[in-house]
């Protein structure tokens, strides 16, 4: 009876909205793919890849996130933690996607969307048995709309046919431990299905519709069967797109850049100059999609727009149809969205909406896990340099960004003047710079044919400095614990 009656109530939705689904996608299961690396060299660590969805449309999101575990009963130490990067640098490495009836492939690595310089440092952190750690994610389109007639998508929209054609997805994903940098490479069949024709008529008049300098500048890579090489010039910045046309959303009568309210601006399907600009144009953009990875980002936004837009005695229904409609989609794609809302609190800080951006993450709170009560947790203590939030479960106040922050002991410990700080760090006085430094860290060892003495800060990263460089107490100290041999 719930099978009949889904299929009556597809079937209704579809004449409503004008968008037969001839061949539907979105049967399959949430529950997301894994995939296990079989070519990492440490039998003490498992890489997986979480993927969802892999059966889809021409145009839609494939969503991944790749994990490293330790499998061993022991400490790996000075693994290298990628989580600890940038959120706009979230996957380092290169996808391939081939099919064996085409003669071309393609090669695609993430957006720059911030315009920010992509240099980074990647840091060491231990990781204990049985710990899981996120290595790196991305949304992965088929194809992104600027690519629309790159001619691996050309000739793959030329061949489809009713069933699909199956195309092999190769992710390259980095890990290692401290410096010995590798790569494992994931592969999972994705089966791409041709996209109702109205569907795939608005998407192609998008592309037509949207002037060359909107679209991203890319590099070029240079072709290679191995997808863990790296082109040349093959970063891409978004930043330098021209304002064109009337894309400003309005919401109470104000108008607002579009990037505030869709999941990702490398997410063009639509974005400038493309995208409606008002909470009804979404909703009728909304109903021309079938149910699909793509539809889903356009019932994002017009969820989000709901909210905001609401008046004060449908605010609650409003919330909570969005904290709902997240809740069901799977983990993996999930995650985005809730990076974006958390990256759309501190647009909102300064506008008409932080009140209620600030109520939906407080209203979300309660629907998460603890990893992600942990980020809203952050996100808003860091705003507001207070919350009524309650620390979730094992919270420990995250990692300072900067390394000042990170060596300085705190001004009470500096004030009571004690040596021997409560956690087991020492605190250090050490001429690394003009006005020298005052450091709170655990003594490692003494290389002592290099003189370099290796440090750990509290925050678990190290420190090679020069031991002529400490105050003479400390020297004495660094001396003692190395002939002690402890």
């Amino acid at each position: 009876m719930k099978s009949l009656l889904k299929g009556v109530l597809t079937a209704v939705l579809a004449l409503v909205g004008g968008f037969p689904c001839e061949n539907p996608v979105y049967s399959q299961s949430k529950e997301p793919t894994v995939v296990e690396a079989a070519d990492v060299d440490n039998p003490d660590l498992k890489l997986t890849l979480e993927i969802y969805p892999t059966e889809i449309y021409f145009g839609d999101v494939v969503f991944f996130a790749a994990r490293i575990e330790n499998v061993s009963d022991k400490t790996i130490e000075h693994c290298l933690d990628y989580g600890s990067l940038p959120d706009y640098i979230n996957y380092l490495g290169v996808v391939r996607i081939t099919a064996p009836q085409l003669e071309q492939e393609y090669l695609w690595r993430p957006e720059n969307t911030t315009g920010s310089t992509a240099c980074y440092v990647v840091q060491s952190k231990d990781l204990p048995p049985g710990e899981k750690r996120l290595a790196g994610k991305a949304a992965v389109e088929f194809p992104p709309l600027e690519d629309w007639n790159d001619p691996f998508w050309k000739e793959l929209r030329e061949k489809l046919t009713p069933d699909g054609i199956v195309c092999q997805l190769q992710v390259a994903q980095q890990y290692g431990i401290g410096m010995n940098r590798q790569t494992a490479v994931f592969k999972q069949d994705i089966l791409v299905k041709p996209r109702p024709e109205g569907e795939t008529a608005l998407l192609e008049k998008w592309f037509d519709d949207t002037p060359e300098e909107v679209f991203p500048r890319r590099g070029k890579f240079e072709k290679a069967s191995d997808v863990s090489t790296y082109g040349k010039d093959d970063v891409v910045y978004s930043w330098g797109r021209k304002d064109l046309g009337n894309y400003l959303i309005v919401v109470d009568g104000k108008e607002y850049h579009p990037r505030y309210f869709v999941r990702s601006p490398a997410f063009r399907k639509p974005f400038i100059p493309n995208n409606p600009t008002t909470l009804d144009g979404w909703r009728e953009l909304e109903s021309k999609f079938c149910d699909s990875s793509l539809r889903d980002d356009i019932t994002f936004t017009r969820f989000l727009l709901d909210y905001l837009a609401a008046d004060a005695d449908k605010t609650e229904e409003a919330k909570k149809e969005l904290i709902d409609w997240l809740a069901a989609l799977p983990e993996v794609q999930r995650s985005f969205f809730l990076t974006e809302l958390l990256n759309q609190s501190y647009y909102f800080k300064e506008s008409p909406f932080a009140d209620k951006s600030r109520e939906f993450l407080h209203a979300l709170y309660d629907a998460v896990d603890d990893e992600w009560k942990k980020s809203i947790y952050v996100c808003d203590k860091r705003q507001y340099n207070e919350t009524p939030l309650t620390p979730p479960k094992g919270y420990e106040p995250p990692r300072p960004f900067y390394r000042s922050e990170r060596i300085r002991p705190t001004e009470e410990e500096i004030a009571n003047g004690s040596r021997e700080l409560k956690d087991g760090c020492r605190m250090w006085f050490y001429n690394g710079s003009d006005a020298g430094e005052i450091i709170a860290a655990k003594l490692i060892r003494l290389n002592d044919k290099t003189n370099k003495v290796l440090l750990k800060d509290r925050y678990g990263s190290e420190l090679n400095l020069d031991f002529a460089k400490f105050g003479k107490e400390d020297q004495d100290f660094i001396l003692e614990y190395h002939n002690l041999g402890l």
